[in-house]
């Protein structure tokens, strides 16, 4: 809608505004229930007074040119071959449509676990909520330097497309990073994504249809679940304890259920920070074998151990071909930088870039340039070694100030890599009221419940994600966590 205002002309601005609009209606530029611009949208655009507007649009109402209406809330025009038909019912069925079509499975996705992460970026309070990588583990310096040699390589095609599987020479990078790990896969068996859950996303579509079961375990993170079950699988979940999944009961499951794969998080699980046994890795691709039933193995965290061996991954156990391996740089490099990978089969891996190409044409060029310098310079292995450290001084401040401060009303075990730690309540209490006593006194962390999407369990737990919190703020806020915990045994709420 193009408004102008003559600034010369003796005929005042209202006046100016309202024939404009006026006209257009009349020429059916602007045809019933269309919405006008807001007062302040309209003020701003044309650097009058929002009271010249309120002047225009009320000059218009009393016209009958248009209407003020509530819900939905504007301005709307009712004038022409429709007006009779647009009513309050009418504009609120024009206007908001798919309010009342939304799949079911969109309207059940948890709410809480988003309000949380969105608090932990607003930095409203010190949060424990989420777990986030530490601004301060960022190589600024060194991606800053790469940014500054790929700009002024003029041979770096770094604005344009690239290949839909993922850029050649960042594929090379991680297959040979890869090799490291005891992972042998070429280029044409990785394909680049965004980030494990884009990469997920991919790979449901292209291979379970709707209502087939995929078993992972639980705890399970709430967006995980969500992600899954939008995308039409029906979740069967797996328990797990000190030493991961307990894959005893994973053949039962497997004849009941008949899965399209098993998803794992074998190192440092989300969020309870387990490591799965080498038996039980065994045991487990024994039965993927036996069965035929793959495996999608996600890596978040195994970079950061700060004690004790580092375990096999179950892609570099696999002798057959079963298991599908995911990774992110997000929390290891940059978040901004928005790079993961998974490495499949070479026909997987065609047909994931096909359905990627579908999706979204191609990964962002600029950041998978980045990555592939950064690893080519042989920056990553020192990155992880000083991330780990730091790290590592956060656990075991964490874990310092949680026995000093709450010793007395919850039990953990110390994890060997990760950024969080899973604690257990010793007396079960309501964890809402927790949560709300602990966002009054300043601090949030995320309950146990929110990982027990059956709701069958999880109230005795709760996850306190300490990666991007400072020193300070982790003394502080654990410190008020034990005050919320004190405040709601007085209330009673147990």
């Amino acid at each position: 809608m193009d408004i102008q205002i003559n600034r010369e002309s003796k005929t005042h601005f209202y006046l100016q505004i309202m024939n404009s609009i006026k006209n257009m209606i009349l020429k059916n530029e602007i045809v019933s229930g269309y919405k006008l611009p807001s007062e302040r949208v309209l003020s701003k655009k044309l650097r009058v007074h929002r009271n010249t507007v309120i002047k225009a649009y009320r000059m218009l109402v009393d016209e009958h040119f248009i209407t003020a209406s509530q819900k939905p809330k504007g301005y709307f025009v009712t004038f022409g071959p429709q007006a009779d038909f647009v009513d309050q019912h009418y504009l609120c069925r024009h206007f908001e449509p798919f309010e009342y079509i939304v799949k079911e499975e969109f309207l059940h996705m948890n709410a809480l676990f988003s309000r949380l992460f969105y608090t932990s970026i607003e930095k409203k309070l010190i949060s424990f909520a989420t777990a986030m990588p530490a601004v301060a583990t960022y190589p600024i310096d060194e991606l800053d330097a790469i940014v500054k040699d790929l700009i002024e390589d003029k041979n770096s095609d770094i604005y344009g497309y690239s290949n839909p599987q993922g850029l050649l020479a960042l594929r090379k990078e991680i297959s040979f990073y890869l090799e490291d790990m005891g992972i042998h896969v070429g280029t044409s068996e990785i394909t680049i994504c965004s980030e494990t859950y884009q990469a997920l996303d991919y790979l449901i579509k292209l291979v379970v249809s709707h209502g087939d079961c995929i078993i992972v375990e639980e705890p399970i993170n709430p967006d995980l679940f969500d992600l899954l079950t939008i995308l039409g699988a029906k979740v069967i979940t797996i328990p797990l304890d000190a030493e991961g999944m307990i894959v005893d009961c994973l053949e039962n499951l497997m004849l009941k259920f008949n899965p399209k794969f098993i998803l794992t998080i074998p190192t440092f699980h989300n969020p309870s920070m387990t490591v799965m046994s080498l038996p039980r890795r065994r045991k487990l691709l024994d039965l993927s074998h036996r069965y035929n039933v793959p495996i999608v193995e996600i890596n978040h965290d195994s970079g950061l151990r700060y004690e004790g061996h580092s375990m096999p991954s179950l892609k570099s156990m696999d002798t057959l071909g079963t298991v599908i391996f995911m990774d992110s740089f997000i929390f290891k490099l940059a978040p901004g930088l928005k790079i993961a990978y998974i490495a499949s089969s070479k026909s997987i891996a065609k047909k994931l870039s096909k359905t990627l190409e579908i999706n979204q044409i191609f990964i962002n060029t600029l950041s998978q340039h980045i990555v592939s310098a950064y690893l080519a310079k042989g920056y990553y292995h020192q990155h992880l070694l000083e991330i780990s450290d730091f790290y590592k001084h956060k656990r075991d401040l964490t874990v310092s100030c949680l026995e000093k401060y709450c010793g007395a009303y919850l039990t953990f075990d110390i994890p060997m890599g990760g950024s969080s730690v899973w604690c257990k309540l010793i007396l079960k209490m309501n964890q809402d009221a927790l949560l709300l006593n602990a966002e009054n006194l300043g601090i949030s962390f995320a309950p146990g419940h929110l990982f027990y999407p059956y709701g069958n369990e999880g109230d005795e737990f709760i996850r306190i994600s300490y990666g991007a919190r400072s020193d300070s703020e982790i003394e502080m806020g654990i410190a008020l966590l034990s005050k919320a915990i004190e405040v709601t045994i007085d209330q009673k709420l147990l």
